[in-house]
């Protein structure tokens, strides 16, 4: 494997204190060191496939219809817009240009350079980029693997929303429009579900949508190899799911499986019921629960609904089940760490690199490795937008780099303190970036 190749520029990080007015704390090189030669496990990524000429992949979110792309809003934020000093990096470990800030000249090479080496590399390329970033494993959120995507160095959590949705959307659809696209791919992606089993229609008892379609397929999820399970729900819905019976969920489900389509509240109802299901079957399966929190693209999507102290009734009520709160909650970060005391909850910062700088990544990690070390996970939420100067390779490899930064930092702020030695600090890198994800999906 490729060594890690993630310098640390120092005078980057000396950046004055708004409030103090004083230098910050410049990373301890022996950490910096160390850190760098970690090879990750990133537990929330979603690499793309080896594409043939003109092929698109559309397995690597949870949806199959993608009309929702189209709602997205073009607003990114400063780390990965082309200027980003961070992209401009990632061009030249990546695709070999030299240039040292943005052009049109050199994105231009650096795509150029980045389809020869696609090419070139085969299948092997997603294997390739993780090299790069010096990551060895990522934990991979797809609808199916596919080419280029193998064990051991991919491995595989599903997407489970669907099976939330086995009746009609048509009145939630109605209700709430910007989420329609949402709904409609994953009615179709339910109801897609029958064929492989030789059942026709959908079953007509809540208990056999259970029995004869979710538990059998999150059985055949594990023994295809997944090692967690990812549900998006904050897309299409606030994530306060709630204890209900399995008798009023019955009724609702038998009163319109056979025709008509249950309002808002009721189909809440059914899914927060269906919610509990799936996670208990995933914890019985050994399989940790993936949940998407905080921030979320497109101006449908309702932040104040992916606070993830929403959850605490699941975590509650759901004790033999791993959950990982992805995206650290942002920008609810803080308030989340009461959670961990929970024997099941862990948190992973995915995605927080897209929003956060180095530094400011790095105060969120010292509040949450003060608290609870050991359930802190990296990861990089690394995903293939198909934008013009960047998509899952560069974000694959800024990602990594950022967090290793903001790791960094943290490590020294702690150490400096008085409040752990270097050799705790060595040692809380090796958890985060890889052993406690390690341990959680019993690698």
């Amino acid at each position: 494997m490729t060594s890690p190749q993630r310098p640390i520029l120092a005078t980057a990080l000396f950046v004055a204190a708004a409030a103090s007015g004083q230098a910050q704390t410049l990373p301890d090189p022996e950490l910096v060191k160390v850190i760098a030669g970690i090879k990750a496990i990133d537990t929330h990524s979603h690499p793309e496939r080896v594409l043939a000429d003109g092929e698109m992949d559309t397995e690597w979110d949870g949806f199959s219809s993608h009309s929702y792309q189209a709602q997205l809003v073009p607003n990114l934020p400063a780390n990965v817009r082309p200027h980003s000093h961070l992209i401009v990096a990632s061009w030249r470990a990546l695709w070999g240009i030299p240039d040292l800030e943005w052009s049109e000249e050199a994105i231009n090479k650096a795509m150029e350079n980045k389809r020869r080496i696609i090419k070139e590399k085969g299948d092997s390329y997603p294997a390739w980029v993780l090299d790069q970033a010096g990551v060895e494993i990522a934990l991979s959120n797809r609808i199916t693997m596919q080419r280029g995507l193998t064990s051991p160095r991919f491995r595989w959590v599903p997407y489970v929303d669907h099976y939330m949705f086995p009746l009609s959307t048509a009145k939630i659809r109605s209700a709430n429009p910007l989420y329609a696209g949402f709904y409609e791919g994953l009615e179709q992606r339910a109801k897609g579900l029958h064929s492989g089993r030789g059942v026709k229609t959908t079953p007509p008892a809540l208990k056999e949508w259970l029995a004869n379609v979710v538990t059998p397929d999150l059985e055949k999820y594990k023994r295809e190899g997944a090692v967690a399970i990812k549900f998006t729900a904050a897309y299409f819905r606030p994530l306060d799911f709630a204890p209900v019976s399995a008798k009023e969920a019955a009724a609702i489900y038998a009163t319109f499986v056979r025709g008509g389509a249950p309002g808002p509240d009721e189909y809440k109802k059914l899914q927060d019921f269906i919610f509990f299901e799936v996670a208990r079957t995933a914890g019985r399966l050994q399989l940790p629960v993936h949940i998407h929190s905080g921030p979320g693209g497109g101006a449908q999507y309702n932040l104040s609904g992916a606070d993830p102290l929403l959850l605490e009734q699941a975590f509650i009520n759901l004790p033999e089940t791993d959950f990982v709160i992805l995206h650290g909650g942002w920008p609810n970060s803080k308030p989340a760490t009461a959670l961990l005391r929970k024997s099941n909850v862990y948190i992973d910062f995915s995605g927080m690199e897209y929003f956060l700088s180095p530094r400011n990544l790095a105060e969120v990690l010292r509040y949450w490795l003060d608290y609870m070390p050991e359930k802190v996970l990296f990861g990089t939420d690394a995903y293939p937008e198909k934008l013009p100067h960047a998509g899952w390779a560069e974000f694959q490899w800024v990602n990594t780099r950022s967090a290793r930064e903001a790791l960094a930092v943290a490590l020294t702020e702690m150490r400096n303190d008085g409040n752990i030695t270097t050799d705790r600090a060595k040692e809380l890198a090796h958890m985060v970036l890889r052993g406690n994800t390690a341990k959680l999906h019993r690698f």
